[in-house]
């Protein structure tokens, strides 16, 4: 990026004329345009900073990359314009990137500032850890060091290929790829959630550039300047077009892939009509605690509250702390359960939950809507085939009743496939408390006892955050509070430890009871983001799936006889107990917690101080913000280059003679009689053809002044200047109204 071609400049280095030695610089308009150009090329990385709000789930990261985008662009700007060749500018320009991503990432690793072997390997394992979650999370995620490390090294190189590429290169067309091409990837992964503003922020962009570059290169070759009129008209015209450059997004937000989900279908075919789907455990913690907390999801109507269901997850993955499934997905048939009597209805309704899976009630028996379902009678849940569900997309359904506990009180486990016995991740200390509670019980009092131990044992707190732990489940067995997510895992992993077959299912608690004018239909339930919930499951010989409810404060009203749990949900902002059928445990079937359920003794990991909090807050503490760094540096770098150019370039430019000044006077008189030079006329062919109309030749005379002032290299002479003044005098009368 080395110093730019000055275009419009006139040669040499002028040479004394009539006592006066003047110093010719670029062409005022050409300067400035220059400069807007080179300005409108920061609103692109500003537009990639803000295209980012569709991923994260809040605009945290995004005031951080702007401050990146605009450091960038300062950099870049000051190292093209040294004295510098092309090669060592962009050589600076990289190695200052890459010093300050180390700085602002692993700067207690450096070595009197230079980074070493050790900064890398930190760095390496901050982005390995941060993005380790990324094939599984489903976009709105927190934004993390790892995410900002990237974006940030993306908006940094495109900001030095944009600088050369279109002010030096005159690369117009594939100077501003590299940002709309990162725009349009982010949106392949990111949700709806700032389409618009992602929109209106690239097209602003597109436009501003458009517009200052086509009248940079139009300065440079203008013959004749540009009338106070007409330049008035051509910044009114800008403006206009970045107006409709804005507006317009409001009319193609859905183009390019900025739909309401993403491009990439996390759905693969498997050639034989089956699916393969990424497991939604992941989403329960966005629900709780992102931007979806208080959305209106879906609403439910049911003869009888009961939990929703999306899926079942049977496989424990403890690199990642998540539950995974890999099921197939086939076509609905007539019936997707065996019925039992009696039966019970319900159904749901979408509003904003988006995604492919379909809330559906326990053991649903037959459905209806109009969408192509697919179904997994293991998982027990329902796909939507064509298209994900959107707003307004209804489900009916007929659904079995769930077991007694007469049933259950000498059940014995089924049979089942390894998977559902698998307690790997499982922490030493969770299979002893599971052995001491399962003496001397029933496979069903083992599942109870291990529900009311974790359910007196922990405290709720949908705030703890352990997506970036090590070993989630010994973090929250230490730290002794969590949410769903950390229940439903304990719980699974414990029983699986006593051999009782067991997952996890994701879904929601009831939802929110509405007024319903005839209470004889069934009732209408509200299911916002705040009713996300996980729970367990256990498979009993000749029963099948029964749920249980470790999670503090949450309770299923349909299986309150068998947990003894009383229904309970988050409603508003706390957890709340339903006033309706409530439950009491039965001293009979739910054992008391024994002294072998005192809570875990663990060991504090090597690599963190006690009593220090495994991420309760969610928060990234890596260092100071690095929008106050990266400020910082380029504002230093910045005074440095301010400081160099201005000991290395000449003093100010000329001042405009007097033929300069009597020529736009008399252009600026001739535009009154519609008389407006064309930008590829010189000002010889200009004044023949302005000489028809205004009947003198005083224009004439005063083009051959102005065409030798542009041309010789030369100041003009006093006499010079005396002509011009009586040539513009003459013109002026000779235009003037009667």
């Amino acid at each position: 990026m080395g110093a730019p071609p000055r275009h419009g400049a006139r040669g040499g280095t002028g040479r004394q004329n009539a006592g006066r030695k003047m110093t010719h610089r670029p062409e005022p308009m050409t300067r400035r345009t220059e400069w807007f150009a080179e300005i409108a090329l920061v609103t692109f990385g500003w537009a990639l900073a803000i295209s980012t709000t569709r991923f994260f789930v809040d605009d945290s990261m995004v005031w951080t990359l702007i401050a990146v985008a605009s450091a960038a662009w300062l950099v870049a700007t000051v190292c093209r314009r040294l004295p510098w060749n092309e090669t060592s500018g962009a050589a600076v320009f990289l190695l200052l990137g890459l010093w300050l991503l180390f700085f602002l990432s692993t700067r207690d690793t450096l070595f009197y500032g230079l980074p070493t072997a050790q900064s890398a390997s930190q760095l390496v394992e901050i982005i390995q850890s941060d993005m380790a979650d990324l094939p599984v999370e489903i976009a709105p995620v927190r934004p993390r060091s790892g995410h900002a490390i990237l974006l940030g090294t993306l908006i940094w190189a495109s900001a030095g290929y944009i600088s050369s590429a279109a002010m030096t290169l005159r690369l117009t067309f594939w100077a501003p790829l590299p940002h709309v091409v990162g725009i349009i990837a982010l949106g392949v992964l990111a949700r709806d959630q700032g389409r618009l503003l992602t929109a209106v922020a690239l097209l602003t962009a597109l436009a501003a550039y458009a517009l200052t570059q086509s009248r940079w290169r139009l300065s440079e070759i203008r013959w004749i300047p540009t009338p106070r009129r007409a330049a008035r008209r051509q910044l009114a015209g800008g403006i206009a077009l970045l107006s409709v450059a804005a507006l317009g997004a409001l009319g193609i937000q859905n183009l390019l892939g900025w739909d309401a989900e993403p491009i990439i279908n996390f759905r693969q075919s498997k050639g034989d009509d089956t699916t393969n789907v990424v497991s939604p455990f992941v989403d329960v913690g966005s629900f709780l605690n992102g931007a979806g907390k208080n959305t209106l999801l879906f609403t439910g109507e049911a003869s009888t509250p009961a939990y929703w269901r999306l899926t079942a997850l049977e496989e424990y993955d403890s690199d990642l702390g998540i539950w995974v499934l890999a099921n197939s997905y086939e076509s609905v048939p007539a019936e997707l359960n065996r019925p039992e009597d009696p039966e019970r209805s319900a159904a749901t309704t979408v509003n904003g939950l988006g995604g492919f899976w379909v809330p559906s009630p326990n053991e649903p028996v037959r459905v209806e809507s109009p969408l192509a379902l697919g179904w997994d009678p293991q998982a027990g849940s329902l796909i939507t085939s064509d298209r994900n569900v959107e707003s307004g997309d209804e489900f009916r359904f007929v659904a079995n009743e769930v077991p007694s506990t007469a049933d259950l009180e000498s059940a014995q486990p089924a049979a089942a496939d390894e998977v559902l016995l698998d307690t790997t991740g499982m922490p030493p200390e969770l299979g002893r408390i599971a052995a001491g509670l399962g003496q001397g019980r029933t496979p069903y009092e083992q599942a109870l006892a291990l529900q009311n131990w974790s359910r007196s044992t922990f405290t709720y707190d949908d705030t703890v955050d352990l997506s970036r732990s090590e070993d989630p489940l010994s973090d929250f067995l230490l730290l002794g509070s969590g949410f769903c997510q950390q229940f439903s895992t304990a719980f699974a992993l414990g029983a699986r430890s006593l051999g009782l077959p067991t997952r996890v299912v994701v879904g929601f608690t009831p939802g929110e009871p509405q007024p319903d004018a005839d209470e004889v239909t069934d009732r209408t339930y509200e299911v916002y983001g705040r009713q996300a919930h996980a729970w367990p499951e256990v498979l009993f010989e000749g029963i099948g799936w029964v749920p249980f409810e470790p999670t503090p404060g949450r309770g299923d009203p349909a299986t309150a006889d068998i947990t003894g749990v009383a229904p309970a949900q988050a409603i508003g902002a706390e957890p709340t107990v339903e006033s309706e059928a409530p439950a009491t445990i039965n001293p009979t079937t739910v054992p008391a917690p024994t002294a072998t359920s005192a809570a875990p003794t663990t060991t504090v990991s090597p690599d963190r101080a006690a009593g220090e909090s495994p991420g309760s807050t969610g928060e990234d503490n890596r260092g100071a913000p690095i929008w106050m760094f990266a400020l910082g540096a380029a504002l230093v770098i910045a005074l440095i280059a301010a400081i160099r150019v201005s000991r290395s370039r000449p003093g100010p430019a000329r001042l405009m003679d007097e033929v300069e000044k009597q020529w736009i006077r008399a252009v600026d008189s001739l535009t009154a009689l519609d008389l407006t030079p064309d930008p590829a006329e010189t000002p010889s062919e200009f004044s023949r053809r302005a000489e028809g109309t205004i009947h003198s030749d005083s224009i004439v005379k005063l083009a051959e002044l102005e065409s030798r002032r542009r041309w010789s290299g030369i100041g003009t002479s006093a006499a010079g200047e005396d002509l011009a003044r009586s040539y513009g005098s003459e013109l002026a009368s000779a235009v003037a109204p009667d």
